[in-house]
């Protein structure tokens, strides 16, 4: 899966940093010295480029003081450039090597962080492969038993982000299994998501977002996020009232913006060796 994740990421972005593995590469990682650490330190962790939260049991005053005495005399330095927008490419690449089944993994850009179809994006991704209820996961696993896992998912960044589908299946279910994806893309842009499935998605998206508060870490992470993308606090309330405005349409617009075969990107991952799938165009 993993390996799939990375083959998909440098089809999407081929030409951008943003597609190059996070854990790098045996040569980068040996070109690394101290000081290759501490100019990086110096250059990036100032005092312009540093947020601090903490979420616990704690006094403000108590924090703000403690964050003075170990960070006041670190240099302001230089706000970091925040790049441009990567530019998406569309393709294929498969990656023959040994495997019981064939990790597929379908995508195309999608909005940023900071985009208002950012809950929209979510809310599709929901409908569309986030559980049991979803379309694809009634589709593929429970009628047509084509595949044990299969999920949609909504990955924004700063400046870009992506809308995916994984599935892994057999060699011989590939070109069904992406049919069927490439239908349930469709039918997201043509025919409105029932006020049903919405609900149940609204309600997924909505524990989701109080389960990921339980714990003062979590709070911490959230917080952490919100400052820097935003450079503000984004309470709880402020997020399920976004995700609560959401209407049946604004999902069929998003589907059409995203959903369009000249953006899709596909990595194959598996034995598919002498696999015939006609990949030149893939139609959504």
């Amino acid at each position: 899966m993993y390996l799939a994740h990375d083959a998909f990421i440098r089809t999407l972005w081929k030409d951008d940093p943003i597609s190059l593995p996070i854990g790098g590469s045996p040569e980068t990682l040996g070109s690394f010295t101290r000081d290759t650490l501490v100019r990086y330190a110096k250059d990036h962790f100032t005092g312009r480029n540093m947020v601090f939260v903490a979420a616990g049991n704690l006094q403000h005053d108590d924090m703000v003081a403690k964050v003075q005495q170990c960070f006041g005399r670190a240099p302001a330095g230089t706000p970091l450039s925040r790049g441009t927008f990567p530019k998406a490419s569309a393709g294929s690449i498969l990656i023959d090597r040994p495997s019981e089944q064939v990790q597929l993994l379908i995508g195309v850009p999608a909005p940023p962080l900071t985009d208002a179809r950012y809950f929209t994006a979510h809310l599709a991704a929901m409908v569309l492969g986030g559980g049991p209820s979803s379309r694809l996961f009634q589709s593929l696993r429970e009628q047509r038993g084509l595949a044990y896992s299969i999920t949609a998912d909504y990955m924004p960044f700063h400046k870009t982000g992506y809308f995916s589908v994984y599935c892994g299946t057999s060699r011989t279910r590939v070109r069904p299994v992406l049919d069927l994806i490439l239908q349930e893309l469709h039918c997201l842009k043509t025919e409105p998501v029932s006020p049903s499935e919405l609900r149940r998605a609204k309600d997924q998206i909505l524990s989701n977002q109080i389960i990921g508060l339980e714990t003062t870490s979590a709070r911490a992470n959230a917080l952490g996020g919100q400052f820097l993308a935003f450079g503000h606090a984004v309470s709880l309330e402020e997020r399920q009232a976004r995700i609560e405005s959401v209407t049946e349409d604004q999902v069929i617009l998003l589907a059409n913006a995203l959903f369009d075969s000249d953006r899709i990107a596909l990595a194959l991952v598996g034995d598919i060796q002498g696999l015939e799938l006609e990949l030149d165009r893939l139609d959504c």
